[in-house]
């Protein structure tokens, strides 16, 4: 198996290589079942740190799009794949914004129920 991977700069490094991996996977020239380079390998022919193709390819595993065999390697999964996380929805693992945060807000000098329920255990205290 052949890869065609080009890095620009020296920033980001992680973030492009799994960009050109998934953009690989999901246009199909990365067929299901095929196994990718060890990361030493990959590492040492990109000339960048062996972190930084971990890395790439701990997000890959992380969006289910590749799985580690212990002792064999890392082989790209079957489809389907689900979608990358947006700003718009709550991924696992992602800190939501404070604007975001559920619930509806209450007008301003009016309580609200966790409100009430607070000064009422401190009251009984």
């Amino acid at each position: 198996m052949e890869l065609h991977i080009s890095l620009q700069g020296r920033k980001g490094l992680a973030e492009q290589l799994y960009q050109q991996l998934r953009d690989g996977i999901d246009s199909g020239r990365l067929a299901a079942g095929t196994q990718l380079p060890p990361s030493r390998l990959l590492a040492e022919q990109l000339g960048v740190s062996r972190k930084t193709v971990a890395e790439a390819y701990s997000r890959l595993t992380y969006d289910n799009l590749l799985s580690g065999q212990v002792g064999k390697g890392s082989f790209i999964t079957p489809a389907p794949h689900p979608q990358p996380c947006t700003r718009r929805q709550h991924c696992p693992g992602q800190r939501r914004d404070p604007g975001q945060m559920a619930g509806p807000r209450q007008p301003a000098g009016r309580p609200g129920a966790a409100d009430f329920a607070l000064r009422l255990h401190r009251r009984r205290l």
